[in-house]
């Protein structure tokens, strides 16, 4: 037992789960037709636009580009501003709209894998075994939502990536508060990915809520061991760094900030909203050729020509769960349309889920003192969850009904919670000594192997033969500005 649990717990063995990600996620890349589900085509066509554009700011737009809504003050640029590089790349490689896709969504695969090097970062940060870290990572990137989303242009896998590496730098800053230790230098690069993690989607402004109130807390701890100005801390750390990465470390968070005052500071002084909807900076008449702008606008009409009851707070809150929890295991399937989970899987999820909840209920505080990071790490989560709820709540109670609630909205925080259901329970099994050499192991297989049958790229060729014909490209979005990279 003891090898079979060492080996498990080898490197090669996280190197096989990768792969298997890869392979499955890049299966998907290759077969699957585009646009995916998720709005790939909008990000492909944004990632064309900035590719003729050379400043990320866009100060004004061309009529062309009103399909893709206000881009003026939208601070969730910076993915599409990145990738607009390869993709510059590919286009002079090959006019092949089906190369150029496939290129990105490569891209978008590698920045997930890497998203899982640091999520294990994290177990392992957390003091979970090597075999408990990688069978986490396991079931993670066996999660139908996130093979299909590693699969495809979407910059939810660069906000993926970041929160992952913002948060293990936050864990890291708190277990070195909590000994004394803390470097204020490592704090400045902390403030500086998250000022810039907050430029890839708003959504992100959760996790960096979180993050400030941990390097805030840690802070706290640390002058609770050590009783030495604070001031000369923040000196001793600063002087300890070399002249090119102070140079480096300056540079970065003044750029971030200044970018980040510029979107969200001007967005809430001018529309009292840090992501104004369209018709604030566009007409209605402009808006119109956005669909999401359209779509929400007809669901209005229809709202207040056809009234119906609005669900309660807690009527909603129970819905809102339902669907999210439904959609990480039940995808949409890449060329639209849903997948409905299959019953044997179904039965499994709900059995897992249950016995997970009941055992973090039953060990939570211990969980707490047995695994001490679990604390910023649920405060991070919570900070999240609570901030998605009320977003699209507030959504709900605008339009009328209840749009916008997609599974893939967890997933920047659907590790942590896999986490702290491995956690209760292993405590849980580890409780009935007698029989925990028989129970965790069995347990253990039975998880995997339910992901393994169920879970991946599995859902898709069971259920559907993706559809490999390609749609003509369209031309890109060039702006007549004097701005363009390219003629």
């Amino acid at each position: 037992m003891s090898r079979a649990v060492k080996w498990f717990g080898s490197r090669w063995v996280l190197a096989a789960i990768l792969f298997l990600l890869a392979a499955e996620a890049g299966w998907l890349a290759v077969t699957s037709r585009y646009p995916m589900a998720f709005d790939e085509g909008y990000h492909f066509t944004l990632i064309q636009f900035f590719a003729h554009h050379l400043n990320p700011i866009v100060t004004s737009q061309p009529a062309s580009s009103y399909g893709l809504g206000a881009l003026a003050h939208n601070p969730s640029f910076l993915y599409h501003y990145l990738l607009s590089f390869p993709y510059l790349l590919d286009s002079h490689l090959s006019s092949s709209l089906k190369f150029q896709v496939i290129s990105l969504r490569f891209i978008n695969l590698g920045l997930m894998i890497v998203s899982l090097i640091f999520a294990y970062k994290i177990l392992r940060q957390l003091k979970f075994s090597k075999a408990l870290a990688n069978i986490v990572i396991l079931v993670f990137a066996l999660t139908p939502l996130v093979t299909a989303l590693a699969a495809q242009i979407n910059y939810d896998n660069l906000v993926i990536l970041l929160s992952t590496v913002s948060v293990y730098m936050a864990l890291r800053l708190h277990e070195q508060a909590r000994a004394g230790k803390l470097k204020f230098d490592r704090i400045a690069w902390l403030i500086t990915i998250a000022l810039f993690g907050s430029l890839v989607k708003f959504s992100y402004l959760p996790i960096f809520t979180g993050v400030v109130l941990v390097i805030v807390w840690s802070i706290y701890l640390h002058r609770q061991k050590r009783r030495h100005s604070l001031k000369q801390d923040i000196k001793d750390s600063w002087v300890s760094l070399k002249l090119t990465n102070k140079m480096l470390l300056i540079s970065l968070l003044i750029l971030g900030g200044s970018l980040f005052g510029y979107f969200y500071g001007f967005n809430l002084v001018k529309y009292h909203s840090i992501a104004p909807q369209c018709q604030q900076v566009l007409t209605s008449k402009d808006c119109s050729q956005y669909y999401v702008w359209n779509r929400n606008n007809e669901v209005i009409r229809y709202d207040r020509a056809h009234p119906s009851p609005m669900m309660s707070p807690i009527s909603y809150s129970v819905f809102w769960f339902k669907v999210e929890y439904y959609q990480l295991f039940a995808e949409i399937v890449p060329t639209g349309g849903l997948v409905y989970i299959a019953h044997d899987y179904y039965v499994l999820i709900i059995f897992f889920s249950v016995l997970s909840a009941l055992a973090v209920i039953f060990s939570f505080p211990k969980l707490l003192k047995l695994y001490p990071p679990l604390k910023p790490l649920m405060v991070i989560t919570a900070i999240y969850l609570v901030a998605l709820w009320a977003y699209n709540y507030n959504a709900y109670r605008h339009l009328g009904q209840p749009l916008a609630i997609q599974g893939r909205y967890l997933v920047p925080v659907l590790i942590y919670g896999y986490s702290l259901a491995a956690a209760a329970l292993l405590y849980l099994v580890s409780w009935q000594k007698s029989w925990q050499n028989i129970l965790k192991p069995a347990l253990a297989l039975a998880i995997m192997l339910t992901f393994l049958i169920f879970g991946g790229y599995v859902r898709y060729v069971s259920k559907i033969s993706p559809d490999d014909s390609w749609p003509s490209p369209k031309p890109a979005l060039i702006s007549n500005r004097p701005d363009k990279r390219t003629g």
